[in-house]
């Protein structure tokens, strides 16, 4: 008997280690763009944008995608140097993301505590977040001037748009 109770506390314990979230990042979902260059790409008939242009754009969004990747891996690096995370587990890349919501970026942990899962997620969040920033910002110098203030348009609602659906998660 003692040795069926001892079973079944094993069982319960592993179940529930296992079953804990793994952390996620926030990515736009559909039906909206994975990028604010994505976004813009959209609405090239509407900017008239140059073979050229949707060219370079691309390429710069996909610089982006790599950023991105690279992010996902330091995060995973991140947990299980900090033991967050056993040796098979995966930070989901795409998904409901709790990181934004976990911690805001900026906020800090109490002097002496060592950053936990929610500061790792935070502080990537932060930087897919600049990863987007940076690229548009590269992509919009390529922009004429009679491109640029719709182009700005799009970006800014896009990133209206990506705000509420992070809320929303």
């Amino acid at each position: 008997m003692t040795r069926s109770r001892f079973l079944v506390s094993l069982f319960c314990a592993t179940a529930c280690a296992s079953s804990a979230p793994k952390p996620t990042l926030y990515k736009p979902e559909p039906p909206l763009a994975r990028s604010s260059i994505a976004t813009v790409l959209e609405h090239r008939d509407e900017l008239q944008l140059s073979d050229e242009q949707v060219q370079k754009m691309f390429e710069i969004d996909q610089k982006r995608a790599q950023a991105d990747r690279d992010v996902e891996v330091d995060l995973e690096q991140q947990l299980q140097n900090e033991g967050h995370l056993g040796g098979s587990a995966r930070v989901s890349a795409r998904g409901r993301g709790r990181g934004a919501a976990a911690q805001q970026p900026g906020q800090q942990q109490a002097k002496g505590e060592p950053p936990g899962e929610s500061d790792f997620v935070a502080m990537a969040q932060q930087r897919l977040d600049e990863n987007d920033t940076n690229s548009w910002t590269q992509a919009e110098a390529l922009l004429s001037d009679a491109q640029k203030p719709r182009a700005k348009e799009i970006v800014a609602q896009y990133r209206d748009a990506v705000t509420k659906q992070r809320e929303k998660h």
